[in-house]
């Protein structure tokens, strides 16, 4: 049993180290767009169909992605998905939903899309991301 310390402490080691690295933003060749959202959610109601439109004319230059935290299945698949996408801090502690999170090439988080927002003003920021 004492033998099998050090080796399960390397694997703790490594299992660590590689998660950490992960967790870093991911540099991508596109700019990131990332809904939080629920379907208790009712910024997300409002926001939803306005994201329909804005996102029109920026498939191809923008990933877009979603991640449901309406329960905790949807919530344990999304924190997955926001690990493969190199943004976990967007559901760390406690999470907000119904905004879209903008990240540039780099990963760096730089603007959000909020409800209360027109369709033009997310169409500016979204060109603005583009631009970046």
């Amino acid at each position: 049993m004492k033998r099998l310390l050090p080796i399960f402490l390397s694997f703790v080691a490594l299992l660590s180290s590689s998660l950490a690295l992960s967790a870093e933003p991911a540099k991508a060749a596109q700019p990131m767009a990332v809904l939080i959202s629920a379907d208790w959610c009712m910024n997300c109601k409002i926001i939803k169909p306005k994201l329909e439109e804005a996102y029109k004319g920026f498939e191809g230059k923008i990933n877009f992605a979603s991640l449901d935290v309406t329960n905790d299945k949807t919530f344990f698949k999304s924190k997955q998905q926001a690990f493969a996408l190199g943004v976990p801090q967007l559901l760390a502690g406690s999470v907000s939903t119904g905004w879209v999170a903008l990240f540039d090439r780099q990963g760096k988080q730089v603007g959000r899309l909020m409800q209360d927002m027109s369709v033009e003003d997310m169409q500016k920021a979204l060109k603005a991301l583009v631009a970046k």
